[in-house]
């Protein structure tokens, strides 16, 4: 059995008067308790739940409301020898190892479904293709109503929601992460640069590609007329992809893409929609 002792934390506006709207902190609480459940369920049973999440190995238990800038306290519990997916991926079945992966596995797919990166780890088991893409992704969807919910006392209560673990502050929701979650817009004009696809998977036509401009990877998904010379060409760049961040050779995962870009309104990057891929520019 593995504890997790979560804090969130509302700060700012009503929270630092040690109160909130009863309804919005209530469904704030409930979308992230959603958003922690289902990834930890996926490595529980394998499978993408969107309801019947309760009466299940893993569980999230309230431990205590306190005041100051209001506080919950949480308890995750879950069992990793009794995790099929964990010994799938190759995760060392030993209590610290095991606990360690799950937490960054739950972070890091929140992290992602408000704009930001998950572990180094995780992105290689992507890469080897040991995790798949395709249920990172649908992961990703999964959670992203859930989080939206997570947001609702951001400016209706507090300013900002701090995810407090192990004693770090693992993920903050502020107003910045609610634009991103809340609004998509497309681009007008097709683009094209280099990118590195860091994890494919061709039947669902969903992965991930290394932004050199931003830092991180990026979601994509393929336009129903990519060609066989596109797929090719992105395979060929996930191959090398892991064995250029070991050797520090990035240059020979590098792969022209076209695409088209998903934006939050704030300009940051979503996702990328690829029409074409080739080696060379």
């Amino acid at each position: 059995m593995v504890d997790d002792e979560l804090t969130i934390k509302f700060r700012g506006g009503m929270a630092d008067e040690h109160k909130l709207p009863a309804y919005a902190a209530s469904k704030s609480l409930r979308g992230l308790s959603r958003a922690i459940l289902i990834p930890a369920i996926y490595l529980d049973t394998g499978q993408i739940r969107h309801r019947n999440l309760e009466n299940l190995d893993t569980e999230l238990n309230l431990l205590a409301v306190r005041s100051g800038s209001v506080e919950t306290v949480l308890e995750l519990i879950t069992h990793p020898l009794a995790m099929g997916a964990l010994g799938a991926l190759g995760v060392e079945l030993v209590r610290d190892v095991a606990k360690d992966f799950i937490k960054d596995f739950i972070y890091g797919t929140i992290k992602r479904a408000i704009g930001g990166s998950t572990t180094d780890e995780i992105e290689t088991l992507e890469a080897s293709g040991r995790l798949s893409a395709g249920d990172m992704a649908a992961l990703v969807d999964a959670i992203e109503p859930a989080m939206r919910d997570a947001h609702v006392t951001v400016g209706n209560g507090a300013r900002n929601i701090v995810i407090i673990s192990g004693g770090k502050n693992v993920i903050t929701l502020n107003e910045t992460t609610k634009l991103y979650l809340t609004s998509s817009e497309e681009d007008k004009d097709v683009s094209e640069r280099d990118f590195s696809v860091a994890s494919f998977n061709a039947n669902t036509g969903n992965g991930r590609c290394f932004d050199y401009e931003q830092g991180r990877t990026v979601a994509f998904t393929l336009d129903d007329g990519v060609d066989a010379q596109s797929l090719q060409a992105l395979g060929q760049s996930l191959l090398r992809y892991a064995r250029a961040r070991r050797l520090g050779d990035q240059q020979s995962s590098r792969v022209s893409i076209r695409y088209r870009a998903i934006r939050s309104q704030d300009g940051h990057v979503k996702k990328i929609i690829i029409y074409r891929a080739r080696r060379e520019s």
